[in-house]
């Protein structure tokens, strides 16, 4: 993004002008003013744009931690299946042992 200086190049037009008169004088005023609200408008809007791109890389960030995260579990699922059912056979083992020795 271009940083754009404090007054723009319509700032400068606004206050290059000649002042024939009283009238131009006061338009002369307008046109700087309404210079300066565009600079401020633009300034606002570079600042905003800037804040929309930061929260947007944050955004990005997080999904992919998120994304991660969630393997991460489905993955301590699958490994807590898989020991849940090896302990499930032992004991079916023991179980089947236990009542061989009983008879």
């Amino acid at each position: 993004m271009i940083d754009r200086p404090i007054e723009s190049c319509y700032v400068n037009i606004a206050t290059s002008l000649q002042r024939p008169g009283a009238d131009f004088g006061i338009a002369k005023v307008l046109c700087l003013g309404l210079a300066r609200q565009v600079d401020s408008l633009l300034s606002a809007l570079s600042y905003s744009n800037r804040l929309a791109e930061s929260h947007y890389d944050q955004i990005t960030r997080l999904r992919a931690e998120k994304n991660r995260l969630r393997e991460q579990l489905a993955e301590l699922q699958r490994l807590a299946d898989q020991r849940g059912n090896a302990v499930a056979g032992l004991l079916v083992q023991q179980s089947s042992a236990a009542q061989e020795k009983a008879r």
